[in-house]
């Protein structure tokens, strides 16, 4: 591809993505954003109840993109 467009010669910059993952339950977050940390995740944003009714984390993966985890509010 290289070849093909200077454009994939580029270094890339920045948050390319974010993947948000569901959880099961509010508990469920908070449990899962435990173990992710304690896996080597680098903690972001903790769990907490947000305004659109889900219970929100972020955490930084190995490469450096921001993720999320999140479940409805019941």
């Amino acid at each position: 591809m290289h070849e093909f467009s200077s454009e994939y010669q580029k270094e890339g910059a920045g948050q390319v993505f974010e993947l948000a993952f569901p959880c099961e339950s509010p508990d469920d977050v908070d449990e899962t954003y435990d173990q992710l940390i304690a896996m080597g995740a680098t903690p972001i944003h903790p769990p907490e109840n947000m305004p659109w009714n889900q219970r929100t984390a972020l955490f930084e993966d190995p490469d450096g993109n921001i993720h999320e985890i999140f479940a409805e509010l019941k």
